[in-house]
């Protein structure tokens, strides 16, 4: 569902005019500022374990862990004229996003965890039959829909406030 905004080409053609966006930084601050909110939701309604466990990295992590890893990263293309925001879990908490979000068959194929094979002509099997598969429970995609119009608000609010601290004095923009 991809968010349009009026007006933000006129925004980046004055910014070009004014010299203010060469180095990108007042895009990549406004599109923080915007996915803040969601950064803060998702790390709220982000599922908690009660056990510890280890990461496939061999790191022992305690509850809590993947809620901690949830990060916003933001970054910039090449030309300096489109900036991006990306809220998820780091690389070692990827199985927040993967297996939370988007549903798992237990490992070793059982609820409990124990016996069964682990291949996929079994998962493909036990698909069919409806066994041991746990269903998705989304956090993530439901932090950033539930902020859409947060967002819209924020990359507007955050250019105008921009625009109000660099239009110099006595020309109209």
């Amino acid at each position: 569902m991809p968010v349009v905004l009026t007006g933000l080409k006129e925004a980046v053609d004055n910014l070009k005019r004014i010299g203010a966006l060469d180095d990108g930084k007042v895009l990549r601050a406004g599109v923080k500022e915007a996915m803040t909110s969601v950064l803060l939701q998702a790390q709220a309604s982000a599922p908690s374990g009660v056990t510890k466990h280890r990461l496939y990295t061999g790191e022992l992590a305690y509850p809590g862990y993947a809620r901690q890893h949830i990060v916003l990263t933001t970054g910039m293309t090449k030309d300096k004229q489109r900036a991006f925001a990306a809220v998820g879990p780091t690389k070692a908490a990827y199985y927040v996003a993967q297996y939370v979000e988007f549903g798992h068959f237990t490992r070793a194929g059982t609820a409990s965890g124990t016996g069964g094979q682990r291949n996929r002509r079994d998962n493909r099997k036990r698909k069919k039959e409806g066994d041991d598969w746990i269903p998705p429970h989304p956090w993530l995609r439901p932090a950033f829909y539930q902020n859409l119009e947060r967002i819209e608000s924020a990359l507007g609010g955050s250019f105008v406030q921009f625009f109000n601290t660099i239009k110099p004095s006595g020309s109209a923009l």
